[in-house]
């Protein structure tokens, strides 16, 4: 098996850069299991909907407070994203796991 090519050590703004577009495929998601559009996500966290579209294009860094609101929501709903993070600890762009 061949390793892939980026590695923590040899890029962090390229782990930066994909560790934002893994939290915004996560925010799509979290709309889509939520059933809400933009606008009521972004009411529901305090964000208005172009902030909630920014963050849903990996086109801006989240702060930490809204990480935070979301990791609260998705353990309120149950939502998990096993495998979003699995498949990122496989190619090692986190540490832990395999």
């Amino acid at each position: 098996m061949t390793s892939h090519p980026l590695k923590r050590s040899q890029n962090p703004d390229e782990l930066d850069r994909i560790e934002r577009y893994a939290f915004a495929a996560k925010i799509r998601l979290t709309r889509v299991v939520l059933g809400c559009s933009r606008h009521e996500l972004g009411f529901r966290v305090g964000l208005t909907q172009r902030e909630i579209c920014k963050l849903e294009q990996g086109a801006t860094e989240p702060r930490r407070t809204t990480i935070q609101v979301f990791e609260r929501i998705w353990r309120e709903q149950n939502i998990e994203f096993e495998e979003i993070e699995r498949r990122l600890h496989q190619r090692g762009y986190l540490s832990g796991g395999d």
